[in-house]
């Protein structure tokens, strides 16, 4: 992780994204694992060293905060840390008849009501900055895939050469646009979803793990 004023951010506009108006995303979640709780930023000088770049093929130079270690978001619910990365990297969704550019990090400002001064990456750290010790609620959920990019693991060693079948899941089945099927994240004896888990392709059986992925950004208040 670097500061804010280390990274070599370039000037160039964030296209779309109207910080004030950002819709609130739900999603699909079950207790008592996923939900809804609330969340607290980290203080201002953790946030300010908190944030990597990405450099992406279609869209450019983008700004990621990686809320870990002194700069994990604290869930006020559970009395808990919470490691995750936002970033204000765009993506479209429909809202009505009209597709609307969102960000993740555009939706945490929109929550605690800090707006970038300029639509930059530079501008959304800032503001970023600027939200420190401010809550917001957010749907937490759960998401796998058996990667295939990387060797599978089985019985808690890697198999070497061996890739992920792409299998994907998610807390609830669901059917992608596609036609992709993402199968339900199995569960334990006592309902709740399990963090780690054997990939349902017979072919595979790769051990999966869960990850956990914030929606809903929204006020606390």
């Amino acid at each position: 992780m670097a500061n804010l004023n280390d990274l070599p951010l370039n000037p160039d506009t964030i296209p779309d994204v109207v910080v004030e108006e950002q819709p609130v995303l739900g999603s699909s979640v079950l207790p008592p694992q996923p939900g809804t709780y609330v969340f607290r930023i980290a203080s201002e000088q953790a946030i300010f060293n908190c944030f990597a770049t990405d450099e992406t093929a279609d869209q450019g130079q983008r700004l990621r905060a990686q809320f870990r270690d002194e700069a994990a978001l604290y869930n006020e619910t559970l009395g808990e840390q919470y490691n995750t990365n936002i970033s204000n990297r765009v993506r479209y969704v429909k809202q009505g008849d009209q597709r609307v550019a969102v960000s993740d990090m555009a939706m945490v400002l929109n929550a605690v009501g800090v707006y970038p001064e300029v639509n930059t990456n530079a501008g959304y750290g800032e503001a970023l900055v600027k939200a420190a010790g401010k809550r917001f609620k957010a749907d937490h959920t759960l998401t796998a895939k058996c990667n295939p990019m990387r060797n599978i693991y089985k019985d808690g060693a890697e198999v070497p050469g061996v890739k992920g079948c792409g299998w994907q899941y998610a807390v609830e089945g669901y059917t992608k646009n596609d036609g992709t099927k993402v199968l339900p994240i199995p569960r334990d004896e006592d309902g709740k979803a399990s963090l780690r888990f054997s990939c349902a392709n017979p072919k595979c059986s790769a051990e999966v793990r869960a990850w956990g992925q914030l929606r809903g950004f929204r006020s606390a208040d």
